[in-house]
C-alpha cells in the first residue's frame, strides 16, 4: 500500500513471523572494502549490536545485490529447504538480478530515536503497523523533495532474518518493504528492535532520502 502525504511517502504494511529464524551469514567472496562500507553503523554508540547488524545486512543487499543472492540469500534458502519454490523468493531473486547497486544507507540518530519510540510504544501496547505515521515524521518532512518510509517486522530478533523476512515480503501485494529497502532516494536509515507485547519481538526500520535523488 502506497500513502502519498506532504512530498513522498513509502509506508508499506507490516510483515509478521512466518518461520524458524537462520544464523547462516557466510560472507565468502565479499571483499574487504565491501564489508568496510556496508559496516556503515559500526561505531554508532546509540544503536545495540544487532541493530548495527541489521543496516549491515541491508547495505550488503543494497551495495551488491547479485552477491547477496548468490552467498548470503543462497545459504538462508538451503537452511530453510522448499522456500526456493515460493513465489515471494523467485521474484526476490528476479529483482536483485537487475537490481543496480545502490549507495550503502548511513545511520541517523534522529530517524533511530523516532524508530525506538515506536517500537517501545507498539511493543508494550502489542500493537502492529504505522499508526500516526504523518505525527511521527512531521519534523523529517521540512526539506524539498523529503521521501521517508519505515518497516516493521515482527517475531525475529535476528538481523539476517528480519531482513531477509522485509525482502522477501510474502504476502505483501505492494513489495513494500523490498521496496523500501533497495530504494536508490534513501540515505539514510535509524533501526530499532525491542520487546513485543504480542508478537515478542518487534523491529522499527525508518528510513530518510530525496526523492528526486
Amino acid at each position: 500500500m502506497r500513502m502519498w502525504v506532504a512530498l513522498f511517502l513509502f509506508i508499506p504494511t507490516i510483515n509478521i513471523y512466518a518461520g524458524p529464524p537462520t544464523s547462516d551469514s557466510s560472507l565468502v567472496g565479499w571483499s574487504a572494502d565491501i564489508i568496510h562500507r556496508a559496516n556503515s553503523a559500526d561505531e554508532v554508540s546509540y544503536m545495540t549490536d544487532t541493530e548495527k547488524e541489521v543496516i549491515f545486512y541491508i547495505n550488503l543487499c543494497r551495495m551488491q545485490p547479485r552477491l547477496f543472492t548468490k552467498t548470503i540469500l543462497k545459504n538462508y534458502l538451503a537452511a530453510n529447504p522448499g522456500m526456493d519454490s515460493n513465489p515471494y523468493v523467485i521474484s526476490l531473486i528476479a529483482n536483485l538480478k537487475n537490481s543496480k547497486p545502490r549507495h550503502p544507507l548511513q545511520p541517523e540518530k534522529d530517524l533511530y530515536v523516532n524508530a525506538e519510540k515506536w517500537a517501545e510504544q507498539t511493543g508494550k501496547s502489542g500493537e502492529t503497523g504505522h499508526g500516526d505515521f504523518n505525527k511521527r515524521f512531521k519534523s523529517f518532512m521540512h526539506k524539498n523533495n523529503v521521501m521517508v518510509g519505515e518497516n516493521c517486522d515482527y517475531g525475529y530478533n535476528d538481523p539476517l532474518t528480519i531482513v531477509l523476512d522485509l525482502l522477501i515480503d510474502e504476502g505483501i501485494e505492494d513489495l513494500g518493504h523490498r521496496r523500501n529497502i533497495l530504494a536508490a532516494g534513501y540515505n539514510n536509515i535509524g533501526v530499532s528492535i525491542k520487546p513485543h507485547k504480542g508478537y515478542t519481538w518487534d523491529c522499527v526500520m525508518d528510513f530518510e532520502g530525496d526523492f528526486s535523488y
